[in-house]
């Protein structure tokens, strides 16, 4: 024992030792927060404190696990008695020992989010809504905001005027019925019950001796009553937590909580732990200088023994197209050095920025995957364009029938809804197979369906009719949109408020655009083959590079990070700044601060320039890049800066030096060139300024313009 304490620093040992009054520890990132917590409860169990006495809350089973298994390699037998457990499972245990005090059996069901979804199927279906619609992922997720700020089915009509309130009432009743609980009624009941039954209260609070609370600044109010209730006259509290690393607000953290923790429990002593075992020096200065800017916060400066002379590098892309070639080469050239793919990570403040940087990866077939989140091309509202797209293509002379339009036809024929419910589809299906043409032909002629239902068809016929007319004239990117507006999809989602579905479908826009940039002559059809080999492509290695948004990246580390996207309006979030104001753009900053502590040796940073269709305006970099002093930056140099950079109202963004236009060259037959997203490749046919290109399987002969500068000529 003595050499696990003895291994401490001294604020960790403070923290660890102070066992006769309330402890919070503020823990910065990466100072061995966990390793102190283990080292305090098997500091107790030495000084004789009964293991079972001792709880220790986390938040995840995965927290929860790591605990009991480095408190085990110090305890052995002992560790196993000790109480240690997520806030739910302990709630669970509460409630199997008391729950007939609130009336429901010991054996009451737990419900998880699957049971959650089939409670909800019979209500969609008495009300008629359409669960495309009316998501019922999204749905649950507002029940669950409702419950746990206590509102009752009847205030929440007042808070909303849509069926989700109806929904709400009757989901509850349902469990009401089958004496069930959600997750969000673990803790609610549990802290009923708690807080109503002081029979119950005193019999917990008179087994803990100690209760110990990790990643405290993720505690939302239902929680910290819990905790409070479960703390005896006589027990000790130690909570464990970070205030700059508040990032769930909108899960119903409160940053307060802990910044007031000494005001609720006066006789509480606070250890800062600032020595961080994770990053560079360099990292943390840039870090703290940033985090600086908000208000209310606990001092502390992270600091380090990790000398570095490597600097945050950062690039400015002339367009959001050129930002992930950027990254691609400097992921390639940390490979050439000795990193693995697995030691990199590329971090977004939303989902929708890893598009472009998937697709780049995926052509240079650096292995990759997405941490807690869905491909871009395989999310739904992506994959309903892409069907509307698909059928305004060309017959395809190896498909006369065309009957590889009918998984199209089935995925938006009732999106957004038209009253075509599942047994039509089905008709629709086998009459399509009776009769040897595809479920788009039989639309326009259906005869195994009655009239009424044939006329609810025709609107949906004369949109693709309509679309397929205008491919000639209107630009492929607009069309899709277009689409999207008639079609009543970009309309259903505004009405659900679905803000990162919207932004997808502007994604896919300019997914569609920088295609046609570099190919004014591609098609449709070209585009759509190209996504098919691009989506089909399994990564089964574990040694990938990991995408993530930075909320998925809290509590993990990586030798080389890259933060994307770190425009004004994106990172900071214009919609959690309007949303939330000054208490917005903090939040959005001590995000900013945890994403950039995932980064242990190498830090980058990038932003591009062009016009926000999300935003309506100009981009700008973000204020963010400018509050990090000068002297911790330097601006990448690369054939990439070989462009103008557009001088931003920004301003104060480094820059690099004075950057030149691509010089024009003119490619002939013959040529060597390398592409930044193709390779190696030479020219087979020039005309104007259009090169045909053939580069290596599987890309073949592509159509390019000569002056993008993602297209260099080289010596053969």
């Amino acid at each position: 024992m003595s050499t696990v304490i003895d291994s401490l620093n001294t604020p960790q040992k403070e923290a660890a030792l102070t066992l006769d009054q309330d402890v919070r520890i503020i823990a910065g990132a990466g100072s061995g927060k966990t390793r102190v917590l283990m080292a305090r409860i098997a500091n107790l169990v030495q000084t004789g404190v009964r293991p079972w006495r001792i709880l220790a809350i986390t938040f995840t089973n995965k927290a929860a696990r790591e605990m009991k298994e480095r408190l085990e390699g110090i305890l052995q037998e002992d560790a196993r008695d000790v109480r240690i457990s997520t806030i739910h499972s302990l709630c669970v245990r509460i409630l199997r020992e008391d729950a007939l005090s609130l009336g429901y059996p010991k054996t009451f069901t737990i419900l998880d989010a699957d049971d959650q979804k089939s409670i909800l199927r019979p209500i969609y279906r008495d009300l008629d809504l359409d669960r495309t619609e009316f998501a019922p992922a999204r749905v649950l997720g507002r029940i669950s905001g409702w419950k746990t700020a206590g509102f009752t089915p009847r205030e929440a009509r007042k808070d909303w005027d849509g069926p989700e309130a109806e929904i709400y009432e009757r989901y509850e009743n349902q469990l009401a019925e089958m004496k069930a609980l959600d997750f969000d009624d673990l803790l609610l009941k549990a802290r009923d019950l708690l807080k109503t039954d002081p029979e119950v209260r005193e019999k917990w609070q008179n087994r803990l001796d100690y209760i110990h609370v990790d990643e405290f600044q993720d505690v939302d109010p239902v929680q910290y009553d819990i905790i409070r209730l479960l703390k005896g006259p006589d027990a000790h509290l130690c909570v464990v937590g970070d205030p700059d690393q508040t990032i769930y607000t909108w899960r119903g953290a409160a940053v307060g909580i802990i910044l007031n923790f000494a005001r609720d429990f006066p006789d509480t002593r606070t250890v800062i732990l600032d020595q961080n075992y994770r990053s560079t020096q360099t990292i943390l200065d840039a870090a703290n200088a940033l985090i600086a800017h908000n208000s209310g916060r606990i001092e502390k400066n992270l600091f380090s023994q990790i000398a570095s002379d490597r600097k945050i590098e950062t690039f400015e892309a002339r367009e959001d197209a050129q930002e992930p070639l950027q990254i691609a080469r400097d992921i390639t050239r940390a490979r050439k050095e000795g990193l693995q793919y697995s030691d990199i990570a590329v971090l977004y403040r939303s989902n929708y920025l890893s598009r472009g940087i998937e697709r780049v990866l995926g052509k240079l077939r650096i292995p990759y995957r997405i941490y807690g989140g869905v491909r871009f091309y395989e999310r739904q509202e992506i994959k309903d364009m892409l069907s509307y797209l698909k059928l305004i293509t060309e017959p395809d002379p190896q498909d006369p029938q065309q009957r590889s339009l009918d998984l199209a036809v089935m995925r938006v024929i009732n999106v957004p809804r038209r009253g075509i419910g599942a047994k039509t589809v089905e008709k629709l299906q086998n009459e399509a197979h009776e009769r040897g043409i595809n479920m788009l032909e039989v639309l326009r002629d259906p005869q195994s369906v009655s009239g009424s239902t044939a006329r609810k068809f025709a609107p949906f016929v004369e949109l693709v009719d309509e679309m397929k007319s205008l491919r000639g004239t209107v630009p492929l990117d607009r069309l899709m949109m277009r689409i999207a507006d008639e079609a009543g999809y970009m309309e259903m989602l505004k009405e659900t408020r679905e803000e990162d579905r919207l932004e997808n479908i502007e994604e896919l826009r300019k997914d569609i655009q920088q295609a046609l940039e570099r190919n004014p002559e591609l098609t449709l059809e070209d585009y759509l083959q190209d996504l098919s080999l691009f989506t089909d492509r399994e990564e089964d290695s574990q040694n990938a590079v990991s995408l993530m948004t930075v909320h998925a990246a809290k509590g993990l580390e990586f030798e080389q990070v890259h933060i994307i996207g770190l425009n004004e309006g994106v990172f900071p979030s214009s919609r959690a700044m309007e949303e939330s104001g000054k208490e917005g753009l903090e939040e959005e900053r001590r995000l900013m601060y945890v994403a950039m502590t995932r980064a242990k040796q190498a830090l980058y940073l990038s932003w591009n320039n062009g016009y926000s269709f999300q935003l309506d305006r100009h981009k700008t970099p973000s204020r963010f890049i400018q509050e990090i002093p000068e002297e911790y930056v330097k601006q990448e140099a690369t054939p990439l800066d070989n462009y103008p950079v557009h001088k931003s109202p920004a301003g104060s963004a480094r820059r690099s030096r004075s950057a030149r236009a691509k010089p024009a060259v003119r490619l002939r037959k013959g040529d060597h060139v390398e592409h930044a997203v193709y390779g190696p490749g030479i020219v087979r046919e020039v005309n104007k300024d259009i090169v045909s290109v053939a580069f290596g399987h599987p890309n073949g002969v592509r159509k390019l313009n000569m002056n993008h500068p993602s297209l260099q000529k080289v010596k053969g």
